[in-house]
């Protein structure tokens, strides 16, 4: 097969046995020399160009690590996360404002899998404010002694013809 006179990004990849996305990643940390062209499909090189940078530059492979994403870029993908799982936005406004408070501490930096604590941290909060808004808290001006529909114990027992204790 011919040596191509023209290199996109799937050639390069194809030159120097990286995947295509290690040769974007490259060209977008500016990494790669720059591009004869521009098109629509991506950047080009002659095949010249492109050839002398391939002997002369021996990319370790501790470069193809990516760049850790910022932690806005984290609290954005844990946001969008928790709201594919029908999470409403409080219970993630809590688990973000949590999860920050634990990173600030040196030994929450330890968690393992964040976005797991994410999620069961989530789950915990949605479990709470459920169970508090199923079982109101009586209020104190009402006397206990009240049936289902509000009646007093006294007027039911009244209805039916009963009464306390008899």
């Amino acid at each position: 097969m011919a040596k191509p006179q023209m290199f996109g990004i799937a050639e390069l990849a194809a030159a120097t046995g990286r995947p295509r996305g290690t040769i974007s990643q490259w060209y977008r940390r500016g990494k790669l020399p720059d591009p004869t062209a521009r098109l629509a499909m991506g950047p080009v090189w002659t095949g010249s160009d492109i050839e002398d940078w391939i002997t002369t530059q021996r990319v370790p492979d501790a470069t193809l690590v990516p760049d850790p994403p910022s932690r806005s870029e984290v609290h954005e993908q844990i946001a969008q996360a928790l709201a594919r799982l029908g999470f409403p936005q409080a219970v993630t406004t809590q688990v973000l404002d949590e999860l920050r408070t634990l990173l600030e501490d040196p030994a929450g930096r330890q968690t393992t899998d964040i976005g797991l604590w994410c999620v069961n941290r989530a789950t915990e909060i949605r479990n709470e404010l459920s169970a508090s808004r199923r079982s109101p808290s009586p209020a104190a001006d009402e006397p206990e002694d009240r049936c289902p529909h509000g009646l007093g114990l006294a007027r039911v027992q009244a209805l039916h013809g009963r009464r306390r204790g008899a």
